[in-house]
């Protein structure tokens, strides 16, 4: 049985390429003039590796489901669960096991909560970002934060950091392991060994902790 097609894109290329999108939909890339048989057998003979990578991405759209952004909902900070609610308060703030939402904006609480992480994330992300520079040596140019939904970080040609403020979901190890991440690319341009080399000197169980960023990266999604 041939896996379900979910789209095909047809474009002026020679290559094809079997995308699994957010939603576990199979999306096929192929030439312009590609014979559906030759399509049915590229999905057949990869039936094995796209059966897995839906079933991956099904389970974290389980485990991370949409935000409606009513009472009682979990959000993520730090790696631990807290329940949304909404009182008669000045401003965002976790009080106990609660994210507490002001009242009066209710109606705007999927806004009000995104300011809360980025104002949240601006501090914490750049205090981690000052602290492993000083004990990399790795001087970046410039921080900024982001909101991508396909990467967790990135430093461009000119040593500017950019780290994605969803980060504050994850746990403290995890944000640590990014940052570090980044910080190296000052150094190396590249994810050769030498790269690799120089983020276990700082984050030895470096792997365990890309897994989980693997694993997790529904969150990239969310808000």
């Amino acid at each position: 049985m041939v896996p379900k097609i979910d789209k095909i894109i047809k474009s002026k290329r020679k290559s094809y390429t079997l995308i699994i999108g957010d939603n576990a939909e199979l999306i096929v890339k192929v030439p312009l003039y590609a014979r559906k048989e030759k399509i049915d057998n590229l999905v057949l003979s990869k039936k094995d590796w796209i059966l897995e990578k839906q079933n991956e991405i099904r389970t974290q759209l389980a485990a991370y489901p949409k935000h409606k952004f009513v009472k009682g909902e979990r959000f993520l900070v730090l790696g631990f669960y807290y329940l949304l609610d909404f009182q008669p308060v000045k401003k965002c703030c976790i009080s106990e096991n609660k994210l507490v939402v002001p009242d009066k904006l209710k109606k705007d609480a999927k806004n009000t909560i995104v300011k809360w992480y980025k104002s949240k994330a601006k501090k914490f992300l750049f205090e981690k970002a000052d602290y492993f520079s000083a004990i990399t040596g790795f001087t970046f140019s410039k921080l900024s934060l982001s909101g991508a939904t396909s990467r967790w970080g990135s430093c461009s040609s000119k040593n500017s950091i950019n780290l994605n403020f969803k980060l504050l979901m994850c746990p403290e190890k995890i944000i640590d392991y990014v940052v570090v991440h980044e910080l190296c690319h000052i150094k190396h341009k590249n994810h050769k060994k030498e790269f690799w080399n120089e983020v276990a000197n700082i984050i030895p169980d470096f792997q365990e902790r890309r897994n989980w960023l693997k694993n997790n990266r529904m969150i990239l999604s969310d808000l």
